[in-house]
């Protein structure tokens, strides 16, 4: 997420609420990590789309980085990526023209779907992402050595031939050039965000689709929905979007320790007053995924107060 001030990332401990608890000590590397209590992230950027198959600002993005999980996802911030949705890296053919991933088989999408994620959803997801009424370019030019992607771009398929799921934990795509050792930007990408099909269909039927207000969640987190599953979490008023924790998501699947239970973002237009706000404990300038995997981005109040704290050590709780 871009920061209002560049390379800044504040931290501060407010006074214990509800919700935040915990008499966890400290260590010579920080705080000790808790569970619970809400995060403030503060942006310039706001919300551009909360559709995984056509978002592409970064906030957008960051946001999404918590809530649907892709193929495969950079774990800890490590340079390499690591399985997320996927089960294990994906396997290249010797002639580089075809990869097959298999899937885990105990990940969920949030209510009102909640059922496991399945192949076809990401075959789906993909395909809808390369549908031209999506206009997401970045994904049209990383999936672009799909078997079948012109004749589906250009209106004479109805689906794309070199994106199969033969069984329900298995994707295969096939290329039509030897780059299946070079596709991890696509399969790192928001496009592998798995939708269901039998939720979305009906809002994808609408141009642009309806779906990003009414998205389901893979991630820790949500956005609120009612029964529906129409997004009640944005207030475009205020400017805030509200990610709470997605009942369905099991920490044992996934790399995300997502301490916080609640996360706020709040886009701002005066920077000089969201400077503040972040030197007063009210909010916090960084990026989003990386924050909630971080061990420190939920230390106990108990542990102490602004002093000796490592930049980068992030728990904040919302005024």
């Amino acid at each position: 997420m871009r920061s209002i001030v560049a390379g800044l990332l504040l931290a501060a401990c407010t006074p214990l609420v509800a919700g935040c608890g915990g008499s966890g000590g400290s260590s010579s590397s920080g705080p000790a990590a808790t569970h619970g209590g809400t995060l403030t992230l503060l942006t310039a950027t706001g919300v551009s789309d909360l559709d995984p198959g056509r978002a592409t600002g970064p906030t957008a993005t960051e946001v999404l980085g918590v809530v649907d999980r892709t193929l495969y996802a950079y774990a800890g911030g490590g340079a390499e990526p690591q399985p997320d949705v996927a089960a294990a890296l994906p396997t290249v053919a010797p002639d580089r023209r075809s990869v097959t991933i298999r899937l885990r088989p105990d990940v969920k999408f949030a209510p009102p779907v909640s059922r496991r994620v399945v192949a076809g959803d990401v075959v789906y997801a993909i395909t809808r992402a390369l549908d031209p009424a999506a206009g997401n370019a970045v994904a049209a030019r990383r999936f672009g050595a799909l078997r079948g992607l012109a004749a589906f771009r250009a209106g004479d398929a109805k689906a794309i031939s070199g994106l199969q799921a033969p069984d329900s934990h298995t994707l295969v795509l096939t290329l039509t050039r030897p780059v299946g050792d070079r596709l991890m930007p696509a399969l790192t990408s928001l496009a592998t965000s798995s939708v269901p099909p039998e939720f979305a269909g009906k809002f994808d039927r609408s141009s642009p689709s309806a779906y990003d207000r009414h998205q389901i969640a893979t991630g820790p987190y949500m956005i609120p929905a009612d029964r529906l599953g129409k997004l009640t979490g944005v207030d475009a008023a205020k400017r805030t979007l509200t990610l709470v924790r997605n009942p369905n998501w099991e920490a044992s699947t996934d790399f995300r320790p997502a301490y916080v239970d609640v996360i706020t973002v709040r886009t701002v237009r005066d920077t000089a007053r969201a400077t503040r706000r972040v030197a007063t404990g009210q909010g916090l300038l960084g990026e989003l995924p990386a924050l909630v995997r971080s061990p420190d981005v939920h230390a106990t109040a108990a542990a102490g107060g602004r002093d000796g704290w490592d930049l980068g050590a992030a728990w904040i709780d919302a005024s």
